[in-house]
């Protein structure tokens, strides 16, 4: 397996952090689940000056939505995040035939 920090990173910032975009994992949070949910945002390798590493979810709104070192850890976030979205979804037509 190649090392996703190994190569030039996709940005810096001010901070001297390094971001490197996890396209694998973007495509998954991007892709509907079985009930057609999906999560609009990009997964980064992210590694800081001191030498931490892990892997982000960022949202559309840019805003950190999951945070995980591991590729299991960060799909199952994810998944988590998914299904939060189709509650919060459900929640809100149960709430309009309530009123209508």
């Amino acid at each position: 397996m190649i090392d996703p920090f190994s190569g030039e990173p996709n940005f810096i910032n001010e901070q001297g952090v390094k971001y490197w975009l996890d396209q694998s994992t973007s495509d998954y949070a991007n892709r509907a689940d079985i009930y057609g949910t999906r999560l609009k945002g990009k997964a980064f390798f992210v590694e800081r000056p001191d030498g931490f590493k892990t892997r982000l979810f960022i949202g559309e709104t840019q805003d950190i939505l999951a945070d995980d070192q591991t590729l299991d850890g960060i799909a199952t976030k994810i998944d988590l995040l998914k299904f939060i979205k189709r509650d919060k979804a459900l929640l809100r037509e149960d709430d309009d035939k309530a009123k209508g």
